[in-house]
């Protein structure tokens, strides 16, 4: 399984004067088969960046076609201009002590392993920090989605998978942190939910104990440009029509695709960085942030929303 990862949005916590949509910034992911990525090629070869690509025509056609040769597609966002620096740096204690109290009954050697990883988080100015959980949201979801539709696909899918992302924001260095985390998380913290009986490719045992092993699941982290990745392109078609849906500045014949491509559980999700509540539903209409009513993907994100 190739999965591309892509995002759209400054991740600003800047408000800008003239927005009052809601506008949310997000990261997506592209999941293909190496026969669907061969019918994505033959389609798409050349295809540009999402922002260039103006009529609605052509977006409804690039979404139509993913959902046609099979991609199964993740998206996790927020809204970044809703949360303080305060907000955000609450968000960020809270993980990080959640990190090192996991490692209390651990080794030395382990210990030692996540402080360094904790360390690299720290350094994160604000804005890259809400990327990088909405990223490491992203990587579990896509690992807990995948694994919970395997009807959908052969066993030889899901053996060797590849994650593609694009290299921007030192994001090599970024995502070995975040694989870090989520392998750590997935058999210490917060294990997925699954039978992993059902998956022994997939699973380590060490002193007697079972676990799901990410590395396994995802061996191999590519980071390359996007104009040289088609499929990283087409993550980032999704993630700008996505957002752009969202605010309304794109109309699709059909605006039941997204819904189409978001098939799988755990396929929409919203991070929320107040920390009295860790998920939270669209914010509603106010003075401050108006959602355009009509907007046809909100309703598929109310539907969709992890609220567990």
């Amino acid at each position: 399984m190739n999965i591309f990862i892509d995002e759209s949005g400054n991740f600003s916590q800047k408000k800008e004067e003239s927005s009052t949509v809601f506008s949310p910034d997000c990261v997506v992911a592209v999941c293909l088969t190496d026969s669907e990525l061969e019918k994505w090629e033959q389609t798409y070869g050349n295809l540009g960046k999402g922002s260039n690509i103006k009529e609605d025509k052509k977006a409804q056609e690039i979404l139509k076609k993913l959902v046609e040769i099979g991609a199964v597609v993740f998206v996790v966002s927020t809204n970044c201009t809703s949360f303080s620096i305060e907000d955000v740096e609450n968000h960020r204690k809270y993980f990080i002590d959640s990190m090192l109290n996991a490692t209390k009954q651990d080794g030395e050697i382990l210990r030692e392993s996540v402080k360094r990883h904790i360390q690299y988080l720290k350094s994160l100015n604000s804005q890259l920090y809400m990327k990088a959980m909405l990223i490491l949201r992203l990587i579990e979801n896509v690992c807990r989605g995948l694994v919970n539709i395997e009807s959908k696909f052969k066993k030889e899918d899901l053996l060797n998978n590849k994650l593609w992302c694009d290299k921007v924001d030192n994001m090599e260095k970024t995502i070995k942190h975040l694989v870090y985390f989520t392998a750590y998380n997935s058999s210490n913290v917060k294990p997925f939910d699954f039978d992993i009986s059902k998956l022994p490719d997939f699973i380590n045992e060490v002193e007697g104990k079972k676990y799901f092993s990410f590395y396994k699941f995802l061996p191999e982290i590519v980071i390359e440009s996007d104009d040289k990745i088609v499929g990283i392109k087409a993550a980032d078609c999704v993630a700008n029509f996505f957002r752009r849906s969202c605010r309304n500045n794109l109309t699709l014949e059909d605006p039941s695709i997204f819904k189409k491509l978001f098939a799988s559980n755990y396929a929409i999700d919203f991070l929320h960085f107040k920390m009295d509540e860790e998920y939270i539903d669209i914010p509603k209409e106010s003075e401050t942030l108006k959602i355009p009513k009509e907007s046809a993907i909100l309703k598929i994100f109310e539907e969709s929303i992890i609220t567990d």
